[in-house]
């Protein structure tokens, strides 16, 4: 049986593999890990060229077929949220660039029951601390689970 889980972690998977190759200086913090070491807006001579948080949220669960006991088939909504940080005061275009980077990775991929549509971002805001530029790109999607 394929869980919400299954799910999530082969979304991980595909954006760990597909993006550094679109955007090698940027780094990547996962739920509940660290960025090691942790980006600095400062920097001038590491090529780094912001940073990304990638988050998998799931949202709601409808029937979508039904059959033996323990064989009905659940549609799960989700969304891949990833905000994308750039140092303030360098204007939208590296942001957007990283978000469109981000979300072709996801619009329109399917693999079996796991199955994304368009993408869409959000409009930029400064952090609290004022060091960093946030825009955020939504990838939406629906993951069919048996049970």
């Amino acid at each position: 049986m394929t869980t919400f889980a299954d799910h999530a972690a082969a979304i991980r998977s595909r954006f760990e593999t597909q993006f550094p190759p679109l955007r090698s200086t940027t780094p990547i913090l996962w739920p509940n890990e660290r960025l090691n070491p942790a980006p600095d807006p400062n920097t001038d001579g590491n090529g780094l060229q912001g940073w990304v948080s990638f988050e998998v949220r799931s949202g709601q669960e409808k029937a979508a077929g039904f059959g033996s006991l323990g064989a009905n088939r659940w549609r799960q909504s989700g969304e891949v949220i990833i905000r994308i940080f750039v140092p303030v005061t360098i204007g939208e275009t590296l942001v957007r660039d990283i978000a469109a980077d981000a979300t072709s990775i996801f619009r329109g991929y399917q693999a079996g029951d796991l199955k994304f549509f368009a993408a869409s971002t959000t409009g930029g805001d400064i952090s609290e601390d004022g060091n960093w530029y946030e825009l955020d790109a939504i990838c939406s999607f629906t993951a069919d689970i048996i049970g």
